[in-house]
């Protein structure tokens, strides 16, 4: 449990310094945002980073947990089989 929430902690790091420092991926979140959002006016900005970044907030945390439970399963089996 204690490796799922930080492969958790980890994506939400990884995508939160990804949102201030790289503009490229702002963009990606706005354009998420975009899909939840039906006004295009300069007040609906706010809402187009939020749903965004909630929406890709989401993914990532899965993301992580995902390949968290595919180490898990793929690399840690090997581990533990006894050798004979």
């Amino acid at each position: 449990m204690r490796r799922m929430i930080t492969a958790a902690a980890v994506a939400l790091t990884i995508h939160t310094l990804a949102f201030f420092f790289w503009p490229g991926y702002r963009a990606v979140v706005f354009d998420a945002g975009g899909l939840f959002t039906h006004g295009n006016d300069i007040a609906d900005l706010p809402r187009f980073a939020l749903f965004g970044y909630i929406f890709i907030s989401i993914v990532a945390v899965v993301v992580g947990i995902l390949l968290e439970r595919l180490d898990h399963l793929l690399w840690r089996e090997d581990q533990q089989k006894p050798q004979t």
